[in-house]
């Protein structure tokens, strides 16, 4: 079951609203009340708007339009640090870099504990190939913090941009010597060496690669295209094809396999600056897994100021947008990747999948259209368009797209489970069992066990009151694999209803509530199991629940007659 509820208000309109509060409570606020200098001179001018809108536009997340509005107050009070470095942030947050780099310029005296502010800083420096300047200002940075980690790699890649040789080599021991970030670590030891043409370098590779703790898809790809330039073409295409694998979705893989394939080899660190490019693309990577998704936004566009036509970067950058919902942003970053090669598919799916996250569904099925049109043998374009239209219950369309997909796919592999799932569904939905059926059966064959496919198909044999033990089985087996799936969980307690196991019914929908409190199905079928259990009020107040919640329109008539007459007499 797929059920999402979008909700897209102007934000004009809310900053009108939540203005509208404020102006009337600030008038009650008492004179005694304890509040910054700067801030209280703002809060109290006429023209204090600015300030609010920024103030909520950054509560919500809408960086650039908080940077914006905090920028018409700094232009007013030039004096006000604090909302400077604010602004300088949200800027940088934004990638409005020329708008933070004036901003930063009109600062005479950065504070040290503002670690972030003194990173830019350091950016515009190596940017501009000032590499004395950035390592002057590197050695004031604290020794704590993301600077203990950034500090020692940053020197390295420095000493480098100055050409000197020797500094480098005794910035790599220093660097071995912290012990705690040595995966990291040695990576950019062997991107260095690389770039000098250390004797050590291929040594070092070796090392890295048959380590698992230091083996990961930059160091492969930087690996492979070492070993080809070197004129090690055999070992180069064995380390490609055992390590970067063809059928992988990952689009980073892709892009490597598309670059070496066709004889672009390359370094994928050029530069003193492509390296703290990469330092900066890891953190923002590390940062994002922690969930800290604004400063590792900063990293980011920090890396794409150093290496602007870095696809990793902006990758990266549309993934973290998205996980934030920030749709509309996430498109950006898509719109910079080359075309030319596996990411411009990647790409123009994703927009078009964020297009209709944004209800600009004529755009996204335009978008999609067009790029089949051009390229009719793709297969992900296929698979994206059948998505589309069964996100628009377009369930007849959907199956068509799908069965175009798996037809032109020249060999299928465990990954397909996923498009025969799909498939299986659209035809379900379609009222095509006949047709649903085999594909959610083939997605076993290539998946097995996959909770999904498990609860889907004997969910509709339970519906269909057919094969209950089996359903059951499967069931069990699909809420043990993901026991935190309240719509698995629906599904155990529903095929204990239909076997007329009303108790154990009742026990564990009661548990599918819990995991999915606002689902107009389960509400419903806990109202069954409780009339049968002999719970009236409790199954009345369940229907009414279910209605409330927003079911599918085929329901509304089916819920009434329940709350009206109750089970027994329907």
């Amino acid at each position: 079951m797929i059920r999402s509820i979008l909700n897209h208000s102007h934000f004009l309109f809310k900053v009108f609203l939540i203005l509208s509060f404020l102006i009337f409570k600030i008038s009650a606020v008492s004179a005694d009340q304890n509040l910054d200098k700067n801030n209280t001179k703002i809060m109290f001018d006429p023209k204090f708007g600015n300030y609010l809108a920024g103030s909520y536009a950054a509560q919500v997340g809408d960086a650039e339009n908080a940077a914006k509005f905090y920028k018409h107050i700094v232009d007013l009070y030039p004096e006000n640090y604090e909302l400077k470095i604010k602004t300088i942030k949200l800027f940088l947050i934004s990638g409005m870099i020329v708008q933070a780099e004036e901003l930063l310029s009109t600062l005479e005296n950065i504070n040290l504990e503002e670690e972030i502010i003194k990173i830019f800083e350091i950016t515009i420096d190596i940017r501009n190939k000032d590499y004395l300047s950035a390592y002057s200002k590197v050695q004031t940075l604290p020794n704590d913090g993301l600077s203990n980690f950034l500090k020692p790699v940053i020197s390295v890649w420095l000493h480098l941009g100055l050409d000197n040789k020797f500094k480098v080599e005794e910035a790599i021991e220093q660097l071995e010597s912290n012990s705690r970030f040595n995966a990291f670590n040695q990576y950019h030891k062997v991107l260095v060496y690389d770039l000098i043409n250390h004797e050590k370098t291929e040594s070092l590779y070796k090392s890295l690669l048959g380590n698992e703790e230091t083996r990961s898809i930059r160091l492969i790809q930087s690996y492979a295209l070492y070993l080809r330039r070197v004129g090690k073409t055999d070992e180069s295409l064995s380390v490609v094809n055992n390590y970067l694998n063809a059928n992988s979705y990952n689009p980073i893989i892709q892009e490597s396999r598309y670059n070496y394939f066709n004889k672009n080899f390359s370094r994928s660190v050029n530069s003193a600056n492509d390296g703290i490019a990469e330092v900066f693309y890891a953190t923002a990577k590390a940062l994002s897994e922690s969930e800290d998704f604004f400063i590792s936004t900063i990293f980011l566009r920090l890396a794409i100021v150093l290496r602007p036509h870095s696809s990793i970067s902006y990758i990266l950058l549309n993934e973290i947008l998205e996980q934030r919902g920030k749709w509309a942003l996430a498109i950006e970053p898509l719109s910079k990747l080359n075309t030319d090669t596996p990411l411009g598919e990647y790409s123009i799916i994703k927009i078009a999948r964020n297009l209709n996250r944004l209800s600009r569904t004529d755009e996204a099925f335009e978008l999609l259209n067009s790029y089949i049109l051009r390229n009719p043998e793709t297969i992900e374009g296929f698979e994206a368009l059948g998505d589309l239209y069964r996100s628009k219950k377009m369930w007849v369309k959907a199956a068509e797209n799908y069965t175009q997909a798996i037809k032109k796919k020249k060999l299928i592999n465990k990954n397909d489970w996923k498009v025969f799932y799909s498939l299986g569904i659209s035809y379900e939905r379609a009222k095509k069992w006949k047709k649903a059926e085999p594909n959610f059966k083939k997605a076993l064959e290539l998946q097995p066990d996959q909770p999904l496919v498990m609860n889907y198909l004997a969910y509709s044999w339970v519906e269909q009151g057919r094969n209950l033990d089996e359903a059951l089985s499967m069931i069990e087996k699909a809420v043990i694999l993901r026991p935190r799936d309240g719509y698995i969980a629906d599904s155990l307690g529903w095929v204990h209803f239909r076997l007329g196991n009303f108790e154990k019914a009742v026990q564990k929908l009661e548990r599918a509530i819990i995991l999915e409190p606002e689902d107009p199905v389960i509400n419903e079928h806990l109202g069954d199991a409780y009339w049968e259990v002999g719970r009236f009020r409790e199954a009345v107040f369940q229907w009414k629940r279910a209605l409330d919640f927003g079911p599918d329109a085929d329901l509304i008539p089916k819920i009434k007659v329940r709350i009206k007459k109750g089970l027994s007499k329907i």
